[in-house]
């Protein structure tokens, strides 16, 4: 306690000294934080896939398509167990700024393939009958 008034006095000193000092500390907090936030977003979709899935897309763009005839190139690969597809769309709800991706799956075999669908089995069964229809998750 009987230093305080000493450390004050010297950081009120050279006031410019001292706002370098502590905007560089809070620059470096910034930017440390930043890469740790960009680090988690990089490692957030291995954590989720799991180290038995491929994700397939086109060279140009994840909108455009791979050929279908891909399907039976990629199932002739030893391990592939099986192959489906999802369509991604870009989707609005109400106004512009509720935008919200979309993908079309084909039923049968995303099921299987995707273990992280939990959709009870009535809607699973009615879903081809509603065209309308659509499965959200969170």
């Amino acid at each position: 306690m009987r230093f305080l008034p000493l450390i004050i006095a010297n950081l009120l000193r050279k006031k410019v000294r001292t706002i370098l000092t502590v905007g560089s500390f809070a620059v470096a907090l910034f930017l440390f934080g930043l890469l740790i936030a960009i680090r988690g977003a990089f490692n957030q979709g291995v954590e989720v896939a799991g180290a038995d899935r491929l994700i397939v897309v086109n060279r140009v763009s994840i909108m455009q398509p791979l050929p279908i005839a891909y399907r039976d190139r990629l199932l002739r690969i030893p391990g592939v167990a099986g192959v489906t597809h999802f369509s991604w769309f870009g989707g609005v709800y109400q106004d512009e700024k509720n935008f919200f991706a979309r993908s079309a799956v084909k039923k049968d075999p995303t099921r299987e393939i995707s273990p992280g669908f939990f959709i009870p089995e009535w809607q699973w069964k009615t879903s081809p009958t509603n065209r309308a229809g659509g499965w959200a998750g969170s």
